[in-house]
């Protein structure tokens, strides 16, 4: 498994490894379309099967463009390439057939398609360049360099193995104490390993969205029974049941609330003094004037997205509740984050007891961004190379 609980799991491409062997070194670009690269014949032969519906598009549609590759120079051409690519095979892309198109093997400065050779990050193992002049000129790469590489670790550690029973026996204490940072909390959790580590990275993961939870613990009163609304509830919020147990109350209960939201298919494994309760699909606004509705003493929305999905207009002002329970939001760049805070404020009177900051708690697993899908605008849209899950968050209540 790789990358956060927010993007999933499945075979991801790598431009410097071999989706076979996982091999970074000697590869060989793939001889039709080029875009994929084997450490051997034979290991191209085995993955030929899966490969070649894209393979073979790609080689016509480079046909058809006069034998320049659509992605040459023109990352922004992946979202339309992918599109075509449905269209054609008439089927979704895989995580790997998306990721071919999204992050090629291109310059990381000019975006020339780069089939072999070209300057590698040997840092990283993620970025290349035409030379040293288009190396020097991409300033921003060493903020991200470190991040790229544990992403590419991450995954070549986690493919062949189960993160969610290897985090659940690395959590030896169920407890946490008062902490001030993700380390504090992974060095009281599982003293064993750390975030330099992809086991301690992926922990990190799972317990990012208790914590964060429990930022709001301090401004509400001290009672028996905790109930948390989980809003907007995906695979984040159902990958760290087995966490929530560090919130330390004496009986918590989870609403799962949300459009996609839906009982786990596998029972949920019993944990003392937890109960979860999963609203079927459906809005918050829509759970709030139900029968069904119960007061929440916290509501949490994780990597929520407020600008980006109009349908959260008609929930925020029924998440802020006249009751005093804190909303915690969190979300992958600063710049949504405020933007986020700002939607909020219009829908409703708020006072802010955390303003937008980076989460101490944030998930250390970091993911690729499609920054190629926002073109030239990514650095004024705030847009990284990376994201978190849970990377900068706010907490805030009722003003009335």
């Amino acid at each position: 498994m790789s990358g956060s609980q927010s993007f999933g799991s499945g075979e991801r491409f790598y431009h410097s490894l071999c989706p076979v062997t996982l091999q970074g070194e000697d590869l060989v670009p793939c001889a039709q379309c080029a875009m994929v690269r084997y450490s051997s014949v034979e290991a191209a032969a085995e993955h030929w099967p899966s490969h070649s519906p894209l393979c073979r598009l790609l080689v016509k549609l480079t046909k058809a463009a006069g034998g320049k590759n659509p992605l040459d120079k023109n990352p922004g051409a992946c979202l339309q390439l992918a599109g075509i690519a449905k269209m054609c095979l008439r089927r979704s892309l895989t995580q790997f057939e998306s990721d071919v198109l999204m992050y090629p093997r291109s310059c990381n400065a000019c975006s020339t398609l780069l089939a072999s050779g070209g300057l590698a990050c040997t840092d990283c193992g993620c970025s290349v360049y035409c030379g040293s002049d288009c190396q020097q000129e991409d300033t921003l790469h060493g903020e991200v360099c470190k991040l790229l590489g544990e992403n590419r670790e991450d995954f070549i550690y986690w493919r062949n193995k189960n993160l969610q029973k290897e985090v659940e026996s690395l959590l030896t204490v169920t407890g946490v104490q008062e902490v001030k940072t993700m380390a504090d909390a992974i060095k009281q959790l599982a003293p064993t390993i750390t975030l330099d580590q992809p086991q301690g990275r992926a922990v990190s993961s799972v317990i990012s969205s208790p914590l964060t939870c429990k930022m709001a613990l301090p401004i509400i009163a001290h009672q028996a029974t905790l109930t948390v609304h989980l809003v907007g509830s995906r695979q984040i919020e159902l990958a760290s049941l087995s966490a929530w147990c560090m919130l330390n109350v004496s009986r918590l209960v989870l609403v799962f609330i949300g459009p996609e939201c839906s009982e786990p298919q596998q029972p949920v494994p019993p944990s003392e003094g937890v109960e979860y309760q999963f609203i079927p699909p459906c809005t918050y606004a829509d759970f709030a004037m139900s029968d069904i509705y119960s007061e929440p003493d916290i509501v949490c929305a994780f990597n929520c997205g407020f600008i980006l999905y109009s349908s959260w207009a008609e929930s925020i002002p029924h998440m802020v509740r006249k009751s005093g329970a804190p909303l915690v939001f969190t979300e992958y760049y600063m710049q949504d984050c405020q933007a986020n805070l700002a939607l909020v404020q219009d829908l409703v009177p708020v006072k802010l007891i955390q303003e937008p900051k980076l989460n101490p708690f944030r998930s250390f697993i970091s993911e690729r961004a499609p920054v190629a899908m926002w073109g030239r605008e990514a650095g004024k849209l705030g847009r990284g190379d990376v994201v978190s899950d849970n990377a900068h968050v706010v907490v805030l209540k009722y003003n009335g």
